[in-house]
């Protein structure tokens, strides 16, 4: 395996180091419905949803409801429960700036459940505008658990 190093500027000029090995980091592509089960069960219990009845899987990008996205969750946040779909990886989705990670899309779909902000409000200008600044701070605190969980500078997040 190779080891990706990244060096750091921080307060005061001083400089850190930071390595790991490629490989070790945040799924990219579920191979089996057991490893979506498996990692669906890990974050509902990091992120407190172990009350929620929750069900994920990859699916053919025909089958997604919204075009334009890695992943999707009808949710019902009064009875807590969901399905998330996460789009099976195709050479467009492998071709965007940022990394794509099935693990990260999980992520940020789980966050949905934790942050109903705009709920139905979609509808109005001002729900737009709301709709897109949620689904940015939720794509920021997705990586960010990613980030934490192994020990990954924002940069591997770059897709070139």
């Amino acid at each position: 395996m190779a080891t990706i190093t990244e060096t750091v500027e921080i307060i005061g000029g001083e400089t850190i180091t930071k390595s790991w090995d490629d490989g070790t980091g945040p799924i990219i592509e579920f191979q089996s419905q057991e490893q979506l089960d498996a990692c669906l069960s890990e974050w509902q219990e990091r992120l407190f949803l172990s009350d929620w009845i929750i069900r994920a899987k990859v699916v053919k990008r025909h089958e997604m409801t919204l075009s334009g996205c890695h992943g999707e969750n009808e949710y019902q946040s009064a009875i807590k429960c969901c399905m998330i779909r996460i789009m099976e990886l195709d050479e467009d989705v492998k071709d965007r700036i940022s990394k794509v990670s099935d693990e990260l899309t999980l992520v940020h779909e789980l966050l949905h459940c934790k942050f109903v902000m705009t709920d139905g409000a979609e509808s109005t200008v001002e729900g737009n505008f709301m709709g897109a600044y949620e689904h940015s701070l939720l794509e920021q605190m997705a990586k960010s658990l990613i980030m934490a969980k192994y020990n990954i500078p924002f940069s591997w997040f770059k897709n070139f």
